[in-house]
């Protein structure tokens, strides 16, 4: 799993991401480089301040539901921590 955060001086367009972010409601893309491995996409603005580009990658055609579920738990997560404000002091 990836996230990038893009914070701009300018307004943030985009569609608000809504949470918690659900892997049945990401983008399905080919991963770039590879024959037939998925990548499941979330791209929208968090706030008006946030541009979000968030990925999971199972480096395998068909997850297990097993990996499905566990990754479930990642992306609002990680993505929750990286905007908490209280958090990213820590990282300063």
């Amino acid at each position: 799993m990836w996230v990038a955060l893009d914070r701009s001086v300018r307004p943030v367009a985009g569609e608000p991401l809504r949470f918690p972010l659900r892997l049945r409601d990401a983008t399905l893309l080919k991963l770039e480089g590879t024959k037939n491995l998925p990548e499941y996409r979330f791209d929208g603005m968090y706030g008006r301040q946030y541009h979000v580009l968030a990925g999971v990658d199972f480096g395998r055609p068909r997850p297990t539901g097993r990996m499905r579920r566990a990754a479930q738990a990642g992306p609002t997560g990680a993505l929750t921590a990286s905007l908490d404000p209280a958090t990213a002091a820590c990282r300063r």
